[in-house]
């Protein structure tokens, strides 16, 4: 377990597993396999449940239950292995408060049905707000099943450069008229917009019966008064065998083949091209690239302005920024698992084969 600081460690488990996963941030719960047994530990390392057979699972977990499949049937158990709730149906956690059965209805941590055959559940800024629908009747629900704003629903959310939820435009479904709400903020936004479009990730809202650009933190700017924010940087042509990408003064920047590595990343074209790897920034309009070594390939997409590098004859994994720059140099026999890390929005997790290392990176 990390924390502000590390006093000591021990050992706490005298078995040799095949694998151990704190599925949560501060690793208060424990799940140990080894062989066809999962074991689920809390934070004291005692004993919750065991499951015998490879195929049962732990599905969810939460601060108050846990979910488990066993066989063909989903439980919701407290962590005194108390039964709260059991289906045939799948079981998915919405938040720490909630439960969503069979994409249709909603289940509280005590096993209480909160809603039941409903048309649609939609959820957003991982499950603090929850849009549904019944009978074409629309309600905004908070993290714990509330009814947060009634005859609304949540029509998009706003996200900046870095591909962070920070805002929700809500629809009153009665008037057709649009609110900005401040997730950090907790806030509906007063101004009513009448319409909405986004061009080249710019929102673009109708407000007393002018066109501005909506920010992100819920400033409103005449668009007359912002028009190159709204000009394509770039333009992109596909004839089928060339990826063509061309700035605003009409220079080409960016030539591939259709079969080539290309992806657009944090306002950056990362591609490859001859034995480069090239990051084509759109706001500043400049190329910076990356020289691969013998042996070295490009691993993944990128993320979070970084791609990786693997050499399989050396053995090592190489961490480059989107200026070319080496961030880090990781020995490692096998090509490691990389994923974002969905408790940092600014880090990923990378871990080694043999499972024994994970590394937290953050940019």
């Amino acid at each position: 377990k990390y924390g502000e600081g590390i006093s000591g460690v021990r050992k706490e488990l005298s078995v040799k597993y095949d694998n151990i996963i704190c599925d949560r941030e501060d690793c208060d719960v424990i799940i140990a396999s080894i062989g066809d047994k999962s074991i689920l530990y809390n934070e004291n390392v005692s004993k919750i449940e065991t499951l015998t057979n490879f195929h049962d699972s732990i599905i969810g977990i939460a601060d108050d239950f846990y979910i488990s499949m066993v066989g063909d049937t989903y439980y919701v158990k407290n962590y005194d292995n108390k039964e709260l709730y059991k289906s045939k149906k799948i079981l998915n956690k919405i938040n720490e408060y909630l439960i969503m059965e069979d994409n249709k209805n909603i289940i509280d941590s005590k096993g209480k049905v909160l809603y039941k055959d409903l048309d649609f559940i939609n959820m957003y800024y991982n499950g603090k707000y929850i849009s549904i629908s019944k009978d074409n009747k629309y309600n905004v629900l908070d993290k714990k099943g509330n009814v947060l704003y009634k005859n609304k629903r949540i029509e998009i959310v706003m996200i900046n450069e870095y591909n962070e939820e920070k805002a929700l435009l809500i629809q009153d479904v009665k008037t057709s008229k649009y609110n900005y709400y401040d997730i950090e903020e907790d806030e509906l936004y007063s101004e009513e917009f009448t319409a909405y479009n986004i061009v080249n990730n710019v929102y673009i809202v109708k407000y007393n019966d002018k066109e501005y650009v909506l920010k992100i933190n819920g400033k409103l700017e005449l668009l007359s008064e912002n028009k190159d924010l709204v000009e394509e940087k770039v333009k992109v042509n596909n004839d089928g065998k060339n990826i063509t990408i061309t700035n605003s003064d009409n220079k080409e920047v960016v030539k591939v083949t259709i079969d080539d590595y290309l992806y657009l990343s944090d306002n950056n074209y990362v591609y490859k091209k001859d034995n480069y790897v090239k990051f084509y920034n759109i706001s500043k309009d400049k190329t910076y690239d990356y020289e691969l070594k013998e042996n070295e390939n490009l691993e993944y997409m990128p993320f979070r302005k970084t791609v990786f590098v693997y050499n399989s004859v050396d053995k090592y994994l190489k961490l480059i920024d989107f200026k070319g720059s080496l961030i880090k140099k990781i020995d490692s026999d096998e090509l490691p698992n990389i994923k974002l890390n969905s408790h940092n929005r600014n880090a990923y997790i990378i871990t080694m084969e043999d499972g024994k290392y994970g590394l937290y990176i953050a940019n």
